[in-house]
């Protein structure tokens, strides 16, 4: 006897799903090693942030403030790999600190990524100054003498032996602090001991979770550029056409999310055709 042969709408309501989650891998794999840039509108913050960095006097001195932790690091980290190659691609020196115990770690990955050490100077384009414990009262003490609360860098080198710091001592030398923030103590601290009393500018990124209640900074003035999350960081490496992991990471969202419309506009399909058809119960294997 001979076997009907199925149709395209047949085969679709037996489907395995297996092969959805299988091309979802690939989608996926393909992406992370054959990155795709995908153009998009970039939002007023992010442009007022891009100028802000850009318009830095030379050899103008950045605060790079690393405040999040590893559970806030898929987000985060992105953001600040592409804060760092904007500020390695400038004529400034990078004064790279943390005040959360996690921070270091991430500071020192983002530097050897970008190649830091191959662009710049360490000690006279760049410092890492590591873990800057107390909180309010260490960015008070900070603030006023970096030497009081820090002596030796990440890398245990004495403060005076580094170029870069005999003419770097106190929020008179700072000309901005950028932040990587998601975890307390972040903005609010630096706000607080260096905007408020000293009028440091500050610019910061946050996770996109946190836009709504971290704008009241940006709007109250205490902020002079903000960049949120992952979408954010992705529109400053397109400004820099500079496609990095933020960039990478967007391009597999967009497309798997093409790809599961798509799914969800053929299961419609499938759906009404089989009622069309009189089928009364069917589903996907």
């Amino acid at each position: 006897m001979m076997t009907k042969k199925k149709g395209v709408a047949e085969r679709l309501r037996h489907l395995d799903t297996r092969i959805l989650y299988a091309i979802a891998l690939l989608i996926i794999v393909w992406l992370y090693y054959v990155p795709a840039v995908v153009p998009i509108p970039v939002s007023d913050y992010t442009m007022v942030y891009y100028k802000t960095i850009e318009d830095l006097p030379s050899k103008a001195v950045v605060i790079l403030a690393v405040d999040f932790s590893s559970r806030q690091t898929p987000e985060c980290y992105p953001g600040l790999l592409a804060m760092t190659e904007q500020l390695l691609s400038k004529d400034v020196r990078i004064l790279a600190i943390t005040l959360n115990p996690q921070g270091y770690i991430f500071i020192d990955n983002a530097l050897h990524a970008r190649d830091a050490w191959s662009r710049k100077q360490y000690g006279t384009d760049f410092v890492n100054l590591g873990w800057l414990p107390g909180d309010m009262a260490g960015v008070s003490s900070f603030a006023k003498d970096i030497r009081s609360v820090i002596k030796k860098d990440y890398y245990g080198t004495s403060l005076d032996d580094l170029p870069m710091m005999k003419n770097v001592d106190s929020y008179r030398d700072i000309s901005i602090i950028v932040e990587v923030y998601s975890d307390e103590p972040g903005v609010e601290v630096w706000a607080r001991q260096m905007v408020v009393p000293y009028q440091t500018r500050l610019a910061y990124f946050d996770i996109q979770a946190h836009l709504t209640d971290q704008l009241k900074y940006y709007k109250a003035g205490l902020a002079v550029a903000i960049l949120s999350g992952l979408r954010g960081s992705a529109e400053l490496e397109f400004l820099m056409k500079k496609p990095l992991v933020a960039s990478r990471n967007m391009a597999t969202q967009t497309a798997l999310g093409v790809f599961l419309l798509f799914c969800m506009v053929m299961a419609n399909v499938n759906y009404f055709g089989a009622r069309g058809e009189g089928v009364d119960k069917w589903k996907l294997r």
